[in-house]
């Protein structure tokens, strides 16, 4: 799995979050917060593709969470466009929860590797 391939999963993911949260939700407060939560998640996501040696290199390449992930937000994103044919809102939903959800779980991997192997290396 190439980092350019884990990088474009990161920014879908993030683009998908933020579109489901803008078009779900009525504009307000609430909105803007999903928004910038969506948006610092993604940016902590791609941050660590960008520059792995801040997260202390995650093993992107040999390590099956990263691979699986990154083949399962395209296909959030097609079944997103699918849903989109039958029922709007629902893809409206979808999208903003497989997007958020995603990028969630991707930054919180990044940042328990880069934890973990601080507190590893400072006993």
């Amino acid at each position: 799995m190439t980092r350019i391939v884990l990088g474009a999963s990161a920014v879908l993911a993030t683009v998908m979050g933020v579109v489901g949260a803008v078009t779900t939700f009525d504009e307000g407060t609430f909105t803007i917060g999903t928004v910038l939560i969506v948006l610092a998640l993604g940016a902590v996501a791609i941050h660590a593709v960008l520059s792995p040696e801040s997260y202390h290199h995650p093993r992107f390449t040999t390590n099956p969470f990263y691979r699986v992930w990154a083949v399962l937000v395209p296909l959030l994103a097609v079944g997103t466009l699918v849903t989109c044919a039958f029922s709007p809102e629902r893809a409206e939903q979808l999208a903003y929860w497989s997007g958020f959800a995603a990028v969630a779980v991707f930054a919180g991997a990044v940042v328990d590797h880069r934890s973990a192997r601080t507190t590893v290396s400072s006993r």
